[in-house]
């Protein structure tokens, strides 16, 4: 998925793993997206200096590390890999649609 955002001209940010992540002062502040693939530490301050995050996936099925009460309050969807099962849309159907 990473390599079809970044040809449409989104920019990808990656993190080696959760220690980075949480020692980054404000690691969301540029980012529409969010997909991760483990479980990051999503906290309201991180999510309150996100201010152009419309969404948070997680690959894995896990979504504990995210505020779910914040990313509700502050209109961020969240979603995990069984997204597509449980709704029924396949990743050719949801690339390039609007969040």
């Amino acid at each position: 998925i990473g390599a079809d955002l970044e040809r449409d001209g989104h920019r990808i940010l990656r993190f080696a793993d959760r220690a980075t992540f949480a020692a980054a002062r404000e690691p969301l502040t540029d980012i529409d997206l969010l997909l991760c693939v483990a479980v990051f530490p999503i906290t309201r301050a991180v999510l309150a200096a996100a201010p152009r995050l419309l969404a948070i996936v997680s690959g894995v099925t896990g979504i504990e590390g995210v505020d779910l009460a914040a990313a509700t309050e502050l209109g961020i969807v969240v979603a995990n890999a069984q997204t597509e099962a449980l709704f029924g849309y396949g990743r050719d159907e949801l690339l390039g649609q609007p969040v």
